[in-house]
């Protein structure tokens, strides 16, 4: 049946208004592109815990819209603890971290240590950056050096924390590296490295670590050491009052005690004797030139001795080998096994030390020295190895005045001898008597000199007699007494042999020469 047209026109409208409406949400959804997106779609976002704009794969959340805060878009981070460990990150090397999160643990390192002082020339490889690995003594942790301008322990400053003080105005520091040799004495503007030395007030004005001998009596003989009495028989006394028996032994008397100063210079140990004057090398347990094991040949001797000035040790290059009065002069005989003050002189052993005199009788293989188990010198062949102990300081001055009373004074010990020994020879206990009553030259207080002593008489540079016989023309070619009782064998004393000036030890009922001496304390240094 045919419709009418107005009802078909109709249709026809309501069917093209759909199709503009449904067009037009078409249009308005695709967003111009063709293609439909919900105004609520979920975007993924990584965790960045350590802020160091890498995130944690680990640690993904969906957000509409990138959240405030710890969440970014990367997720490349391998470890979002450490801020320092990164994609971006340098790798750094021997730690054992993948610093820059490419799967591999400290690739591509190189560590350089060319001055071999333990520390790299690269970050990362173990230790501290070394700042200069041409010099093996600039490296972090060393002590800063004032006044080099070096940044020594490469901290990036130079010559940091460094003070120079004098107090005393005189010109000279208290610290070293400060441009001046060290100040002995900032409290004194008197004293000073350069100033000139005033013998015998006590202090060392120059700073080279002694006082200046001034002539007679300085050259003081320091007693032996020994504070326990003995009998002949060598059992321990009490010590006797004068007049008593086994009076005038050595250890009745306290005339020049033993004094030592430890020194310190250059970062270096020193003993200086009080009493002497004399300065000695201290031996250490580390190894190197000063080791108490080292032992030495003689014709090896003097390369020692070479390299210790050559070094400067202890700031000075006049080190030499000590005479063996010298070497004895520092004997504890009060001691035994070693014989020696081991506070001061450390290390020493139990056996023989080189001198620089030749035996007196046999020059081309006869070497004195002195054994530290108990004090005896004695004479080595050339090829024996043994120790050395160097010494510097002024060698002790043999001058002898005749009184023309029977009496012989030292001016350098400041001892008086009697001239002429006693007549014949006697025990050690009538010995000891003998010198206590003597009356010569208005004197009455003679007594028994102790080894020490008796040794100061011996003249190493004879061929013949081991003493000067201008002075002394009665002398035996044999040994004479000393007071000074042996500290193992006590029931013996000790003697020197002036034949050839070395000294050694008899049975007290034994019957030997004497020569009685008296005085002997000087200036105090």
């Amino acid at each position: 049946m045919k419709q009418p047209s107005g009802l078909h026109n109709g249709i026809r409208s309501a069917g093209l208004l759909a199709i503009i409406i449904l067009g037009l949400v078409s249009i308005i959804g695709t967003g111009g592109n063709g293609s439909y997106t919900p105004a609520d779609q979920q975007n993924t976002y990584y965790r960045d815990a350590d802020g160091d704009g890498y995130g944690d794969p680990n640690t993904a959340a969906e957000f509409t819209d990138r959240p405030l805060g710890e969440y970014i878009s990367d997720h490349t981070d391998c470890d979002d603890g450490n801020a320092a460990v990164n994609p971006g990150a340098t790798e750094l090397c021997d730690d054992g971290i993948d610093n820059n999160c490419d799967g591999k643990i400290d690739t591509g390192c190189i560590c350089t240590d060319d001055d071999s002082d333990g520390y790299y020339a690269e970050i990362g490889c173990g230790t501290g950056k070394d700042c200069n690995d041409a010099d093996a003594a600039i490296h972090p942790g060393v002590t800063e050096v004032c006044w080099d301008n070096i940044d020594n322990n490469c901290n990036g400053l130079v010559d940091e924390g460094c003070t120079c003080t004098d107090a005393d105005a005189d010109g000279f520091y208290l610290e070293g590296d400060c441009g001046t040799a060290v100040d002995c004495d900032d409290t004194d503007a008197g004293i000073f490295p350069g100033a000139t030395e005033i013998c015998g007030d006590g202090k060392d004005n120059d700073c080279d670590g002694q006082d200046q001998w001034c002539g007679a009596g300085d050259a003081r003989v320091p007693d032996t050491g020994q504070t326990i009495c003995y009998n002949s028989n060598g059992g321990i006394i009490d010590c006797p009052a004068t007049g008593r028996a086994f009076y005038g032994q050595d250890a009745s008397y306290v005339i020049n005690p033993p004094s030592y100063t430890w020194l310190i210079a250059n970062g270096e140990a020193m003993v200086r004797d009080n009493v002497t004057g004399l300065i000695w090398e201290v031996k250490s347990d580390t190894g190197g030139i000063h080791d108490k094991d080292n032992r030495y040949a003689w014709n090896v001797v003097d390369s020692f001795i070479d390299q210790l000035n050559t070094e400067l040790y202890g700031g000075y290059n006049d080190w030499r080998l000590p005479t063996r009065k010298e070497l004895m002069s520092i004997v504890d005989y009060g001691a035994y096994g070693p014989a020696a003050d081991t506070y001061y002189f450390q290390y020493t052993m139990s056996s023989y030390y080189w001198s620089s005199n030749d035996s007196g009788y046999n020059t081309t293989s006869g070497i004195c020295g002195v054994n530290f188990i108990s004090g005896q010198d004695s004479t080595s062949n050339l090829t024996d190895q043994y120790y050395v102990r160097a010494v510097r300081g002024q060698v002790m001055p043999a001058s002898l005045t005749d009184n023309m009373d029977g009496t012989i004074t030292d001016n350098g010990t400041g001892l008086m001898w009697a001239k002429a020994s006693a007549a014949g020879n006697m025990t050690w206990r009538e010995a000891l008597s003998w010198c206590e009553n003597l009356s010569l030259a208005g004197y009455r207080d003679w007594r028994l000199p102790t080894i020490k002593e008796l040794k100061s008489l011996v003249d190493d540079t004879t061929d013949g007699m081991a003493i000067d016989v201008r002075y002394f023309p009665d002398t035996t070619a044999t040994y004479y007494w000393s007071s000074t009782t042996h500290a193992y064998y006590t029931g013996h004393a000790w003697l020197v042999s002036f034949s050839y000036g070395n000294n050694g030890y008899g049975n007290k009922s034994g019957r030997y020469y004497v020569r009685a001496v008296r005085g002997g304390q000087g200036w105090a240094h």
